[in-house]
């Protein structure tokens, strides 16, 4: 049984939302500072940490089921991008990127993506290492036979079906809200005040 993630810690991922360039600065250093697979003990490699299981595999479902945005989903993730356990820090590292960092939005993704998450949603309900194949049709599992026997975990969540005029939306940033006009006019102001300061300093 899956339990969905409190409308409170929601909250409260909100209210931590940081500017977008101490958000990158903050990210920026904590990716910095994890150890490398190549550095870690025997035991980090063969661990499985169901408690990093559970929680990435509700913000999953929490983020398909709108439940929770781009930021409050990238924030439960980055939580998982330092486990103990490397399949979780594998799976951390794909879902980093189906997402744009600049922007607060709801999930967009293809329907290929759409397809793996929930076999990442069913994969992250056992104790299996991850494929080291992550093109694989079927990963993070390692083959057809481990992803059948587990399928059927998906049925008992109440993921939507995948709607593209849903869950691929064109994701906006904010330099896209500025009008080509006025877009256009500070790009010639920015060109010509940077003519006119080297034209001074060349004096």
């Amino acid at each position: 049984m899956v339990t969905p993630i409190s409308q409170r810690e929601t909250a409260n991922n909100k209210t931590m939302q940081r500017s977008r360039v101490s958000r990158f600065f903050l990210k920026w250093l904590s990716h910095s500072s994890r150890p490398a697979d190549g550095q870690r003990s025997a035991t980090d490699m063969t661990a499985i940490a169901c408690d990093d299981r559970r929680k990435l595999r509700d913000a999953v479902i929490a983020y398909m089921n709108g439940t929770i945005s781009t930021y409050a989903f990238d924030d439960l993730n980055c939580e998982c991008m330092d486990s103990r356990d490397k399949s979780i820090r594998q799976v951390s590292k794909l879902l980093y990127q189906i997402h744009d960092d600049t922007v607060d939005h709801p999930i967009s993704v293809t329907r290929q993506t759409w397809d793996a998450l929930i076999r990442i949603v069913a994969f992250l309900d056992t104790d299996l290492y991850a494929g080291q194949n992550m093109d694989d049709d079927v990963w993070p599992f390692n083959d057809d036979t481990q992803w059948n026997a587990h399928r059927s975990k998906v049925g008992a969540i109440n993921i939507p079906s995948y709607d593209s005029t849903i869950h691929a939306l064109q994701v906006h940033g904010p330099l896209n809200r500025i009008p080509t006009l006025v877009g256009l006019g500070i790009i010639l102001a920015a060109t010509t005040l940077l003519i006119v300061f080297l034209s001074i300093t060349t004096r």
